[in-house]
């Protein structure tokens, strides 16, 4: 028995060096051959340099862009060994090249560098996965002549890290200049065992023009292949080349341009909703090393998958997931006490007061570390804790509206697990530590969910879950009930009359806090407020102390709570200068009155006094106040807004109102509060301004709306008639004449 065990051990080690071998092919050598290849590609589009006149004023233009992918299971060895055989692993091969032109100084500092990561690997413990980039370059002339980069002796390597170990390679083009096409490719392989392919996306649009894109894609007969196009990209064509691949193409001309690292292109966009792309999933459903749910379509090419077939796959994994949450054991025994004490002292408590309490419970004590205790493993947890208490629930799965449209769906991670409970009445997710329990996030409302009643999990099934299935739609919220309410006091200093003293008090609700919470909410804060609602007496830090097993990590804790408290005030600056574009002089007093994260409680309302200057300016004896400017900085659509291509997906219905009061110094009279009253309103937003003059203060109220959170592109203008009063507003000032 000892020697077949050592025999075994011998084999994988032995084929853990073959594999190694096998992808250690001389880098030198397999270069050459990768850049003889796509050099030699015989399409035409690559061959032809000519330019339209209409993009001449582009800063690059990219003439043709081809992307390859081939995979394969490889036919040699794999490093694991299983009683049936050897595993097979995919060899995966992703080229792009494209001939680019470049007409400004801009683009050519974009394209005179290519980052890449030479080579690297990963392994398990008895899988191996290896990647390997090899890139190429070569420099049109005018007058055509071509100039391929010498790859090895003009890259260099960059080093990061505490050990200054490599991190990528970096190579310059020598003697790129405007006027030239950069002719480029990047080749990555990957040699995987335990691991898929990551999705593929395809993307048929691009920050510059693009004249011409191609795809073309080999996969072995024996792969799972699953692709979908989307938002008018065009349909693949499949070539049965043999009996042992099959070949995939696309091609489209003049592409969408759009930049997505541009916010002017990309402000309300739903990239997954609006933009053309071919999205596709390469599976090695034959393996026997990767997981796979019971619901997996066998080998084969699939296009279009009806959304029930990834409902069921996203069943399945929820299913294995539930049968492996043995860790919980601890948590549960003090949920399950905080609940007793709760329905004890709490007997006139509604079911749906009940359901709140056990999601604020488990909230609490769910472990930070979110790779080991998943949402996906919270949410399981939440429908069986319901349950056990007698609260009617169900299970969902739910899109977000900028992620796929449910009936687009490609895989189980674009749909969120979400529990409903009293006849659909509230719903739970997990999406954020400050969210109240049952506050439904703007990204899901008006969606569809899919729910099901379970009665069993059953990972082996191919339905995954059994139970009762329906499908409704998540209600949306009003813009009234998504505001940001500003009531402002504002004094000339003392010290100087270019400087302002502000009192603000903000209330933020709904959809329109999530952003202010993380940056004002401490967690300490946030634990002792979650403790005091759920009627728990022991602090954070007391609990540890009273763990064996916690209590050596209680001085890390209180040092970072001791750090946030600390660095509190730098981020109520950072709020202020979020508000008016620039930093305060100084921070006077702060003050927490709610933080918005219960049922309770659920809008989040401070105060904050600072000082400011940059607001009032000299003008001889006179004091010009940019009273406008007091609202807080407003977007300014650019010509890039303005010439908007796609729809907008804005977070949510909202609407931002002021109240402000300014005191008027003593030997001053307001002149032009005439300017500071507008009004426009139409079917997605508006916007009013009122002000006026009582018991020596000038009063201003303000308030715009965005209606709608979707907004057809044919009616963008609509929306942007509203920004333009709202900035013209933004712009005004009052004059405060000195009185003789």
């Amino acid at each position: 028995m000892k020697n077949k065990k050592s025999r075994v051990l011998w084999m994988i080690m032995a084929m853990l060096v073959f594999s190694d071998m096998l992808f250690a092919i001389d880098y030198t050598e397999q270069e050459m051959r990768v850049r003889e290849e796509v050099w030699g590609w015989n399409l035409p589009q690559f061959k032809n340099y000519t330019v339209p006149d209409k993009y001449k004023k582009e800063s690059a233009i990219i003439i043709a862009r081809h992307k390859l992918v081939e995979v394969k299971r490889q036919k040699q060895f794999s490093s694991f060994l299983q009683s049936g055989g050897l595993s097979p692993s995919l060899y995966y091969t992703d080229t792009e090249r494209s001939l680019v032109k470049i007409n400004d100084n801009a683009s050519l500092k974009e394209f005179s560098e290519i980052s890449f990561k030479k080579e690297t690997s990963t392994r398990g413990y008895y899988s191996l996965n290896k990647f390997r980039t090899i890139i190429g370059a070569r420099v049109i002339k005018p007058d055509g002549t071509i100039k391929e980069v010498d790859v090895a002796n003009e890259s260099v390597t960059v080093t990061e890290g505490k050990n200054n170990k490599e991190s990528y390679r970096k190579l310059a083009i020598p003697d790129l200049q405007v006027g030239d096409i950069l002719d480029y490719f990047i080749h990555k392989e990957k040699d995987l065992e335990s691991e898929n392919i990551p999705p593929i996306f395809f993307a048929f649009f691009s920050p510059y023009p693009t004249l011409s894109y191609s795809v073309h894609c080999e996969f072995g007969k024996k792969l799972t292949v699953e692709y979908r196009s989307i938002n008018g990209a065009p349909e693949m064509k499949m070539i049965n080349a043999d009996e042992n691949y099959t070949i995939l193409e696309a091609e489209k001309k003049d592409l969408l341009k759009i930049d997505l690292d541009n916010i002017n292109e990309t402000r309300w966009l739903s990239v997954m909703r609006e933009l053309p792309m071919i999205r596709m999933k390469i599976l090695n459903n034959t393996s026997k090393i990767l997981y796979k749910p019971a619901s997996a379509r066998s080998s084969g090419v699939y296009n279009n998958i009806p959304s029930i077939n990834i409902l069921n796959d996203a069943k399945c994994m929820l299913a294995t997931q539930e049968s492996q949450m043995s860790s919980l054991k601890k948590i549960n025994k003090k949920i399950s006490e905080a609940i007793l004490n709760y329905k004890q002292n709490s007997l006139n408590a509604t079911q749906e007061d009940l359901a709140v309490y056990c999601y604020d419970a488990l909230r609490l004590y769910w472990p930070n570390n979110l790779e080991y205790f998943p949402p996906i493993m919270f949410m399981i947890q939440l429908e069986k804790l319901l349950k056990e208490n007698m609260v009617e629930a169900k299970i969902g799965f739910v899109t977000s509206k900028y992620d796929a449209r449910m009936e687009e769906i490609t895989e189980p991670g674009d749909l969120y697990c979400v529990v409903t409970a009293n006849e659909n009445k509230q719903l739970f997710s997990f999406t954020g530590s400050y969210s109240p329990a049952a506050e439904i996030p703007a990204s899901f409302q008006g969606e569809k969910a899919s729910i099901v009643s379970v009665n069993a999990y059953k990972r082996n099934s191919p339905t995954g879950i059994e139970g009762d299935c329906s499908e409704y739609e998540i209600h949306e919220t009003t813009a009234d009930q998504n505001k940001n309410l500003v009531k402002m006091q504002v004094t000339f200093s003392e010290s100087s009359p270019l400087e302002l003293v502000i009192n603000r008090e903000s209330t933020y609700t709904g959809d329109q806090k999530k952003d202010f919470q993380q940056l004002l909410i401490l967690d300490e804060d946030w634990n002792n407020e979650m403790r005091k609602n759920l009627s728990i007496e022991k602090t954070h830090l007391q609990e540890m102390d009273e763990d064996k097993n916690a209590r050596k990590y209680v001085e890390e804790w209180q040092a970072f709570y001791d750090k946030e408290r600390k660095e509190q005030k730098d981020n109520i600056k950072k709020e202020i200068n979020a508000i008016h574009d620039f930093a305060p002089k100084e921070v006077l007093d702060y003050s927490m009155k709610s933080m918005g994260i219960t049922s309770q409680n659920p809008d989040l309302q401070y105060t904050v006094k600072y000082s400011i200057e940059g607001l009032v300016k000299k003008a001889g004896s006179n004091l010009l106040l940019d009273a406008g400017k007091l609202i807080g900085t407003q977007w300014a659509p650019t010509a890039e807004d303005r010439n908007r291509l796609v729809n907008a997906i804005l977070p949510s219905p909202r609407s931002f109102i002021n109240e402000i009061q300014v005191e008027i110094p003593k030997g001053y009279e307001v002149q032009g509060i005439e300017n500071l009253n507008y009004k426009i309103e139409n079917e997605y937003g508006s916007f009013v301004s009122t002000a006026s003059i009582a018991e020596n203060k000038l009063n201003i109220e303000t308030q715009k709306v965005y209606k709608k959170s979707f907004i057809p592109v044919a009616d963008w203008n609509e929306l942007l008639k509203v920004m333009d009063e709202t900035n013209k507003f933004y712009s005004q000032s009052v004059i405060l004449k000195k009185i003789q």
